[in-house]
């Protein structure tokens, strides 16, 4: 089941996928958080987006790329901290373009986000200013690597607030993690 509802009304093919009959209000746009680094897993919330635009629904995705502080004492050793950052950024700027340009050909609109700091708040926190409606992440693969690196999708999926954390499978299809507090709200009976 997907996080988002179907669109408003259906449209013909003569109006296009994007408008409603005129006596009802558009559809609301879906605006979706994709985390992204210089790996490539991060094309797989690409492709969850233009899915969903696809398939008729009014799409917004906000990129965000978090930049960890460098803990490496060596690289340090050979450049100062603002060049750096400068590298760091101008790196995590050009992979968003690379990323973004096939979203900006569907007619979808981007923002891109560089955040410094710890990735997994800077998401989520990312997700909350930019009142987006679900974060789209890929899907977590069971491995040793998990338990030896960091796992920011584990991660998201445990610290989930308010806003919905996506798991998409490599065609794009995403199944709904419910926030962490739902299972502790009851519904009236």
């Amino acid at each position: 089941m997907s996080v988002f509802s179907a669109p408003a009304s259906a449209a013909s093919a003569a109006d296009g996928p994007h408008r409603s009959a005129p006596d009802q209000p558009a559809a609301p746009t879906e605006r979706i958080l994709i985390p992204v680094d210089t790996g490539t897993q991060s094309a797989i919330g690409i492709t969850h987006a233009l899915a969903r635009r696809a398939r008729g629904y009014r799409v917004e995705v906000v990129l965000v790329h978090a930049i960890e502080p460098d803990p490496q004492w060596q690289i340090r050793r050979y450049r100062s901290e603002r060049e750096l950052t400068a590298f760091r950024e101008a790196r995590a700027a050009a992979h968003c373009a690379r990323l973004a340009a096939p979203l900006a050909d569907a007619g979808i609109p981007v923002r891109t986000v560089i955040r410094h700091g710890e990735p997994v708040f800077a998401i989520l926190d990312a997700a909350e200013e930019f009142d987006c409606q679900a974060i789209a992440v890929p899907r977590p693969q069971p491995s040793w690597r998990a338990w030896l690196f960091r796992d920011t999708v584990g991660a998201l999926l445990r610290r989930a607030r308010a806003i919905p954390v996506i798991p998409i499978g490599a065609a794009g299809a995403g199944q709904t993690a419910a926030p962490r507090f739902a299972s502790a709200v009851s519904s009236p009976s």
